[in-house]
């Protein structure tokens, strides 16, 4: 399978300079102020000028925060030109969003955007968005619905729904993966995803917010080997 890997979690400038070696051009920063991965707006911008590339893809996370807090960070990227097009688009800057907020917050910004997949809201209201780019799918969950033998007809029952959506706008499926998940080996026969997206997280560091470069590269050779090949 030819898929994308994500690092989600990024706090640093050297982590992506380092998995540019492996061909890794997607990342995700996290400004959900609980997470051990929180990245503060001054910090994000200083490392986005730095390691910005026309090639990439850079997602940014959120949940449940003030439209005003989201508008500012686009905002100040918007000022630095070479992020944006001749209009003042994004062209590889997408806003993710891990709540169940309603679909005209998420218009609101006129910004591409990705959901996490949530049992509590109706996922046909979200496909009404022109905006709406990707769904992202928790590999705990998925495994969660496999144990308990739910697994094939929940993945059934998605296609059904949304197929000729999601195949005629090319919107993409996301699965979130830690390093230690045991996928299920039927697994790849059922959920046809365009990116797998691995943390960074202590299995990774070395300390609290200081990844281990060496082990992070080894670890995404092996799972490019176990599960992209």
């Amino acid at each position: 399978m030819n898929k994308r890997i994500r690092i989600d979690g990024v706090y640093d400038h050297k982590t992506i300079k380092r998995l540019r070696n492996i061909s890794v051009s997607d990342y995700l920063f996290d400004f959900r102020t609980k997470s051990f991965n929180f990245l503060q707006l001054h910090r994000f911008v200083e490392i986005f000028k730095e390691i910005y590339s026309p090639m990439e893809k850079y997602f940014l996370l959120f949940e449940n925060e003030q439209d005003f807090v989201v508008k500012k960070i686009l905002s100040d990227l918007q000022q630095q030109s070479n992020f944006v097009d001749s209009d003042g688009n994004f062209n590889n800057v997408f806003l993710e969003f891990n709540d169940e907020k309603e679909v005209l917050y998420y218009d609101s910004f006129a910004v591409p955007f990705y959901t996490h997949f949530s049992e509590n809201r109706r996922l046909l209201d979200l496909l009404k968005s022109q905006y709406i780019k990707g769904v992202v799918f928790n590999y705990s969950y998925l495994e969660d619905l496999h144990n308990r033998g739910l697994f094939v007809k929940f993945i059934s029952n998605f296609y059904q729904l949304v197929y000729k959506e999601i195949n005629q706008r090319k919107i993409e499926i996301v699965l979130c993966v830690d390093w230690s998940d045991d996928i299920f080996p039927s697994f790849m026969d059922y959920l046809d995803f365009d990116l797998i997206a691995f943390p960074i997280n202590a299995k990774v560091e070395k300390d609290y917010r200081d990844v281990n470069l060496d082990i992070i590269e080894q670890e995404l050779r092996i799972q490019k080997q176990n599960l992209l090949s």
